[in-house]
């Protein structure tokens, strides 16, 4: 068994082998954020333990024990992901850290019962593949956004930085996988890009465009200006609209369509200062929401189809 520091390094090894990337001390470096001695004496133990194979000034490649070993902590991550926010109500933004943590402390018996569980589901909440048991799974070809050609329509495939400050710029702006945007081109002065969502621009900053990847999309799939599904907190104080969907885990369901917030029924918001608890009013009745849960009370905005 190794320790979860050199784990850590196996799977940074993994990740950029997965994306086709070169793994080097320095790339290491910046993708651990740590220092170039460290990344070096660390390279060495894995290579003493016959992990990895490098050469001086050259790339870090994976054994088939450290890949074995390295596939199997992706894995771990982001079966532990989909399951934090498919069955325990968290969002997007709040699982990378958690996954983090139960990846180290999961046996091999517990990975095998949570694949099963979430019936071999192929991807994690940020588009990344979920790879088999000990096999690696290349990543889907995708570019950057701030990268693609344009104008024309693109599917996000999925995010590059799962921190959760920029996870929550992400939901702002209403892009995850799945999305399908139509791309306007990258603005010389700054490299940002223009994308035209449900109807509305938008200015993505090259910073944060750099971190989706995209493909181009399909004619069929693009989309058009008809309303979409937003969460509550969305809509402004006497804004109405038509519960969609419910997207938090069971027990958050459960309260919901006990409060008699199920799907079709018309909702109107009371109170929405931006912060705190958000008041609605259901089928004559007015219900307090904490922000966490209004944020998974889809709903259309009246006259939406």
């Amino acid at each position: 068994m190794i320790d979860e520091r050199s784990q850590q390094y196996l799977k940074a090894i993994g990740q950029m082998e997965e994306e086709g990337e070169e793994a080097t001390t320095s790339s290491l470096a910046r993708s651990l954020g740590v220092s170039m001695p460290s990344v070096t004496e660390m390279i060495q133990r894995l290579s003493v333990k016959g992990l990895v194979e490098h050469q001086r000034r050259g790339q870090v490649r994976l054994t088939e024990d450290g890949q074995r070993l390295a596939i199997s902590l992706i894995r771990r991550h982001r079966l532990w992901e989909a399951f934090l926010v498919r069955f325990l109500g968290f969002s997007w933004d709040e699982v990378h850290e958690e996954a983090c943590r139960l990846e180290h402390a999961t046996s091999t018996g517990l990975e095998e019962r949570l694949a099963s569980f979430l019936r071999d589901l192929d991807t994690c909440p940020h588009g990344h593949n979920i790879p088999y048991r000990g096999s690696p799974r290349r990543a889907e070809p995708a570019v950057p956004l701030s990268k693609f050609p344009g104008p024309g329509p693109v599917r996000v495939v999925r995010i590059q930085d799962e921190t959760a400050q920029f996870l929550r710029r992400l939901t702002q702006l209403d892009i995850s996988p799945g999305r399908v945007l139509h791309a306007e081109g990258v603005r010389s002065a700054d490299g940002s890009v223009r994308v035209r969502l449900d109807g509305h621009s938008h200015q993505v900053p090259a910073e944060v465009a750099e971190r989706i990847m995209v493909q181009p999309a399909q004619t069929e799939d693009v989309p058009t200006d008809k309303p979409v599904a937003v969460a509550v907190t969305e809509l402004r104080p006497d804004e109405t609209g038509i519960i969609a969907d419910l997207s938090g885990g069971k027990s958050f369901v459960a309260r919901c369509l006990a409060l008699g917030c199920t799907p079709g029924a018309e909702v109107k918001v009371v109170r929405n200062g931006g912060r705190g608890s958000l008041i609605i009013s259901v089928r004559g009745t007015q219900v307090a929401l904490g922000r966490r849960e209004a944020e998974r009370l889809l709903v259309k905005r009246a006259g939406g189809t």
